[in-house]
């Protein structure tokens, strides 16, 4: 007998095939197309080109969103890699008709000459540079990068590219266009060269930055890169080992701050950050030098990883004009106290990343801040590194809180001692205005400390990875991040935004909520994200959230702010989530909710390895949540079992399923340890039965497919999994010479049995058991029943309808009543386990009876029972409950039964309400 190999269908889980982990180049070539994927402006270039060559397209259409990437590149051969190229901001795309080169003379560019790559582009124009970060190069090894660009016009456009590397800085320039630059003297663009930047080698992290910038001409040009590995080099130990950064954050107007000039007074040199009012997301400082002007390759970016929102601001409003260095040392320079960045917003937060630090080394990390105010403002430092999460305190802002009777910080710097970088070589700092409003930067020191153990993330981690998504303004606004550990000493990773969210938009290490540093990355992959929260809908108090409702989401910080995408249904906003290890299977689970009586429902895709798996949820609605809250405030979304593609790599998906809006405010992933799906066994016990054995998951259910040729397969049965290894018999079919097996997973089994009864009365029917016919039924539809022991006015959880013993006004059961209620016929004949749930309102006395009994199908005759008896402790409420679940006994299996709940009064009083039945599940 044969095992067969799966296949991938969308919709559909099948059995994991191996994957190959990604490595280094091994001494080969990468190539990289650059531009639109738009026909009109430009297409990736498809792999293998006509040369047998493979390409990687990094693609943009127009203004090129920032992040935009492309990972695990593949060597012009196919083979996996690490490396991953990132593009900053600044990048525009275009081609084709915009002078691309649309017939490339392989004589004159070699492999470089396919028209794909060569007809469109990356480019900048009136800017000074944009720039990208190649990621994943061997620190050990040598490379040589090569550039072509081109765009046919008149008038000279020359650009320059410039690598800054741990092996120092090199830069080459390349005329892409201009009167007769071709080869043949006609043509008006770059058709023959090629710019080479030769001994290339990576920083610690494998990082290289590279550099487009204007020479001259308004523009310059990319359209695509090689990246050639070479011979072994000892790896290069950054300048910055030996000593220290100083950053000055602020404004440049003069007005309202200064740039700082270097050197200064103290012969230190600085990097200043500037911006002027509002500053964008991902502004970066990139390649920041030491006090002692040696490079490094250690880079700031605001907002990456977390939040935006930053201002500039300075000198006229609260800057520090003249700082005494006997309080703040080499930090008391005027143009570094004068100016800051801020965020406005009560709790709000702002985040910067800190990336190029070497993982073998601990550092120091000092922050000064001030603004002159006679209001306390107090900012909160917290500090995400590889080896875990510190938190500090500064005053900046106060009647008399400086030396001196300042109303403002002129003496005291905070900092971060024994900081260790991810082994991607970032951190990140958020800072939080945690009283007054606002919370401030006005300078950073950076010391680069002792050699430390790399703090490798496991790459696999049992636990849960939670992500509050949302908000960044503040409590008296629309949202805040969640602070860790919360109240049941979890750990939260923030997504958030101030307004909109763009595509790139990431976290990076993510921590388990036991505070452990993982690989798992989450991107923004497009865009249509925006944020809102608190006073749109988000649940918060008195409202919610319930942790008998939704456990440890119940966090309000993290329940009363939300990401959201409007539009018509169908429209859709997804993330990329990255480092999940192939091998291992993934739980989602997700929470959203925005208060509103419309009807707004979201459907959530993951997409792994085995297609997309989908889910429902509805987040907004009349009354829909406990209580009769127009929200969502009980139910959490899951998809279960899912496995990432073979670069560990999946997919979710936000989409509107109705009412306009799709949203997401919080995000469980949880990995599970469960074997590889595969077929483990296969044995022959008969000369008519065979036994298949395969890797399962507890309550999927599995189709069981057979074939004699590889062609079309056939169900020969379904079982549904018990545990992590299930055993399926095939008997009664004369085997032959060879036969294919196929399992697939159809995902988790739907229940055996449901009924909410909503829309009908479930197929339920009464049979009256009483001696003259004149005893109360049961009865379906909506219940207006009210007395001394309570009343029953709706179904379970504020539903509709129900079933009950006299549903009607006031709803009392009479004395001679002895009913029962039947569903209909539920086949049990392949079933060896299941457990029943459902919900009551019990009025009734301490002497009636009411049970729930397994009956015979066909015959009515009881197989097993009572096995519930249901008892009324309470005398003067009449309230919904769920019953534990109830597991059938064995005599129930094997057969179709039907399941019974009879009520028979014994009490002579008729001011009882009897037994209300809603919400029946019989599960596996």
């Amino acid at each position: 007998m044969y095992s067969r190999p799966h296949l991938r269908v969308p919709g559909c889980t099948f059995l994991a095939a191996a994957v190959l982990a990604p490595g280094l180049l091994l001494g080969g070539t990468i190539r990289i197309d650059f531009g639109p994927n738009d026909v009109t402006n430009g297409n990736p270039t498809t792999s293998p080109d006509s040369n047998g060559k493979y390409w990687n397209n990094v693609t943009g259409n127009g203004a090129v969103a920032p992040g935009v990437l492309a990972s695990n590149m593949v060597t012009d051969d196919n083979t996996p890699t690490t490396l991953g190229v990132r593009i900053h901001p600044g990048w525009s795309a275009n081609g084709i008709a915009t002078g691309g080169l649309l017939a490339p003379d392989a004589g004159l560019l070699g492999d470089l000459a396919i028209d794909t790559a060569t007809q469109d582009y990356f480019y900048v124009g009136g800017s000074e540079k944009a720039s990208m970060s190649i990621t994943g190069l061997d620190p050990g090894k040598l490379y040589t990068f090569r550039f072509f660009a081109t765009r046919a016009a008149d008038d000279v456009r020359e650009s320059q590219y410039r690598i800054t590397a741990g092996s120092g800085i090199a830069s080459t320039t390349l005329q892409t266009s201009g009167v007769g630059i071709g080869d043949d003297g006609v043509y008006n663009g770059n058709d023959d060269e090629i710019a080479e930047i030769a001994d290339v080698q990576a920083d610690a992290s494998g990082q290289v930055i590279v550099d487009v910038s204007i020479v001259q001409g308004g523009f310059a040009y990319v359209g695509a890169m090689e990246i050639v590995e070479g011979a072994a080099a000892p790896p290069i130990v950054a300048g910055a080992d030996s000593g220290r950064l100083l950053i000055d954050f602020g404004r440049t107007n003069g007005l309202d701050g200064n740039i700082t000039i270097n050197p200064d007074i103290n012969g230190n040199y600085w990097n200043n950050f500037v911006g002027n009012g509002f500053l964008p997301n991902l502004l970066t400082l990139e390649n920041l030098f030491t006090s002692d002007y040696k490079p490094t390759g250690i880079s700031l970016t605001t907002g990456s990883g977390g939040a935006g929102g930053w201002e500039s601001n300075g000198i006229r409003n609260g800057g520090l004009l003249a700082p005494n260095p006997a309080l703040l040392g080499d930090f008391a320079i005027d143009t570094v106290t004068q100016d800051y960045f801020f965020l406005a917003g009560a709790g709000g937060t702002a985040s910067m990343e800190i990336s190029g630090l070497d993982p073998a080394k601990e550092y120091t990390f000092r922050m000064f801040a001030t603004r002159e105010l006679n209001t306390d403002r107090l900012t909160t430092y917290t500090m995400h590194a590889g080896n875990g999460i510190q938190t500090v305190d500064l005053q900046t802002s106060g009647a008399a809180i400086g030396d001196g009777g300042y109303n403002g910080n002129n003496d005291e710097i905070v900092e971060f001692t024994g900081v260790q970088s991810t082994t991607t070589g970032t951190v990140k700092l958020d800072l939080t205005a945690t009283t007054g409003g606002f919370c401030y930067i006005g300078a950073m020191e950076i010391i680069v400390g002792a050699d430390a153990a790399v703090i490798e993330p496991p790459v696999s981690t049992t636990g849960t990875v939670r992500i509050d998504f949302g908000r960044a303004d503040g409590i008296g606004a629309n949202g805040r991040p969640t602070v860790s550990p919360d109240v049941n000493g979890n750990w939260w990773n923030n997504l958030i935004g101030f307004g909109g969210v763009p595509a790139g938009r990431g976290l990076y290490n993510m921590v388990t909520t036991d505070n452990v540093p993982t690989t798992i990355d989450i991107v923004t992959s497009s865009g249509g994200w925006d944020s809102n929260g608190r006073n749109n809908g988000g649940l918060k108090l008195p409202d919610g959230p319930d942790a008998g409702l939704l456990g440890d989401f119940a966090i309000e910080s993290a329940t009363e702010d939300y990401l959201f995408r409007g539009g018509n249904t169908g429209d859709t906003s997804s993330f990329t989530i990255t480092g999940l290890d192939p091998d291992k299977r993934y739980d989602f689970r997700m929470f959203a909710t925005r208060q509103n009586t419309g009807v707004r429902e979201t459907t959530y895709t993951i997409t792994g390895a085995e297609g997309p798996v989908s889910v429902d949820l509805q987040t907004s609605g009349p009354a829909i949540g406990t209580g009769g809250y127009d929200g969502n405030n009980d139910t959490i979304a899951e998809i279960t079992g899912v496995a990432p593609d073979s670069s560990g790599s999946a997919q979710l998906d936000v989409t509107i399923l109705s009412g306009g809006f799709a949203y997401i405010a919080i995000l469980d992933i949880i990995e599970v340890s469960d074997a590889p799906f595969a077929i483990t066994a296969i044995e022959v016990t008969a000369p008519d039965a065979v036994e298949l054995t395969f890797n399962s998951k507890a309550g999927h259910l599995y189709d069981i497919q057979a074939n004699l040729d590889l062609g079309t397969f056939g169900s020969i049965g379904q079982v549904i999994a018990s545990g992590a290894s299930t055993t399926f018999t095939r008997s009664g079919v004369t085997l032959v010479d060879r036969e294919f097996f196929r399992v697939e997973d159809l995902g988790v089994a739907p229940p055996l049995f449901s009924a909410d009864f909503e829309s009908d009365d479930g197929g339920f029917t009464v049979v009256d058991l009483s001696s003259g016919g004149t005893g109360s039924d049961w009865q379906h539809g909506t219940p207006a029943s009210s007395g001394i022991g309570g009343a029953v006015t709706t179904g379970s959880g504020g539903s509709a309808k129900c079933w009950g013993t006299d549903i009607g006004d006031p709803g009392f059961v009479n004395t001679d009543t002895s009913t029962s209620l039947r569903s209909p016929v539920i086949d049990l004949t392949s079933v060896t386990a299941a457990t029943l749930t459902f919900s009551q309102a019990l009025d009734f006395d301490v002497s009636d009876v009411a049970e729930v009994y397994v009956i015979e199908a066909g015959t009515d005759t009881v197989i097993a029972g009572p096995i519930y008896t249901a008892v009324d402790d309470d005398i003067v409420a009449a309230n919904w409950s769920t019953v534990a679940p109830i597991a059938l006994p064995p005599a129930a299996f094997g057969q179709s039964v039907r399941l019974e709940w009879r009520f028979t009064r014994l009490n002579t009083s008729s001011d009882w309400l009897g037994w209300y039945v809603d919400d029946v599940v019989l599960d596996y």
